[in-house]
């Protein structure tokens, strides 16, 4: 569905989502003068590090920084740039702990789908879980 809102609030536009969702449809497409936005539902997920890998510059040098965390349901990237130097001081310690995360979607196959998003470590967990319906 198509309206217009002249000055939308975070208030109006998370009542529209939840309006969109309950019609079926996966999230809203904001457009402004210059931009255009998606807007969907985030989940979040604890789900232990498996691995970790270094970040590359455009030329495929590497940053000498973390570039993520890989998972068993995909790579988790999205990191404050002072986090990432943070944790590349020994990446290989973190293999086997648990963190939370935040996502759009899964995949059927229950593998993240887009951008990851890096919440907090979760010691206090010893089992993976995920909030959506699709697990």
């Amino acid at each position: 569905f198509i309206c217009v809102v002249e000055d939308p609030c975070p208030t109006l536009i998370k009542g529209m989502l939840e309006e969109a969702l309950e019609s079926g449809y996966e999230g809203l497409v904001l457009r402004t003068d210059n931009h255009w936005y998606r807007v969907k539902p985030e989940y979040t997920a604890d789900v232990y590090i498996t691995g970790w890998f270094e970040q590359y510059d455009t030329k495929k040098n590497p940053k000498g920084i973390l570039g993520g965390f890989t998972t068993n349901y995909g790579k988790v990237t999205a990191f404050t740039q002072e986090l990432r130097e943070q944790l590349w001081d020994n990446p290989e310690q973190y293999v086997g702990k648990m963190i939370e995360v935040r996502y759009k979607e899964l995949y059927e196959t229950v593998s993240f789908r887009y951008a990851v998003k890096f919440n907090r470590f979760r010691p206090d967990k010893s089992e993976e879980t995920f909030d959506t319906k699709n697990t």
